[in-house]
């Protein structure tokens, strides 16, 4: 397909280390493509982190799912992504993003989600 033929002629993507069917935009291409995007559709793109986060959380990454959830400024969905993954990202040494992620939270936010 035409996936394989991009791969293959090292055009515009590459295969992410450890994945068969997992592939990352070269740098240039993303960088064209997210410029291309605020240009054309601004006012588009929390919502498209939004969904961006939820199809992470469907794939269980919650790392890139926290990413997009934060650009999208959805606090409710980082909340949710931290009490669903929270011991898990601590367990396997996230320790960093799960800071990162709870500093960024409000106070009133915080203490009703006495999890966090």
């Amino acid at each position: 397909g035409m996936i394989e033929s991009l791969n293959r002629y090292g055009l515009f993507i590459y295969p992410l280390e450890g994945e068969q069917n997992w592939f990352r935009f070269h740098n240039l291409f993303g960088e064209f493509l997210s410029h291309e995007r605020q240009a054309r559709i601004p006012q588009q793109e929390k919502d498209l982190h939004r969904n961006a986060a939820i199809a992470w959380l469907q794939q269980k990454a919650p790392h890139q799912a926290i990413h997009h959830a934060q650009k999208s400024n959805d606090k409710d969905l980082v909340v949710e992504i931290l009490n669903e993954f929270g011991w898990k990202m601590f367990n396997q040494g996230e320790l960093s993003t799960l800071e990162s992620s709870i500093n960024k939270l409000d106070d009133d936010l915080l203490f009703s989600h006495p999890k966090l």
